[in-house]
């Protein structure tokens, strides 16, 4: 069962948490979201909003393979040998 205490525990530890954590404790308030009413079903509600977000937030996005690009191309270094200091 959904407590006040407990939707403020998760509420409180959500901006830390990592992406399946949060995936957890939304499918547990899910879950129990027929139980609750009034003020603490609309608190839940918000709650699982800002859970969505943070996962989808949390995750991050997959590697380009395609060729680095360099904000400065000008400044990149030529790959031929310097001189060494002396």
């Amino acid at each position: 069962m959904l407590t006040l205490e407990h939707l403020n525990a998760v509420d409180r530890d959500a901006l830390a948490a990592p992406a399946g954590w949060l995936r957890r404790q939304a499918s547990d308030i899910r879950a129990g979201l027929h139980e609750l009413d009034g003020e603490l079903l609309q608190f839940a509600q918000a709650l699982l909003i800002k859970l969505e977000h943070l996962e989808s937030n949390a995750r991050a996005l997959p590697a380009d393979d395609a060729e680095p690009v360099y904000l400065a191309p000008g400044l990149i270094p030529p790959t031929a040998v310097l001189p060494a200091a002396a």
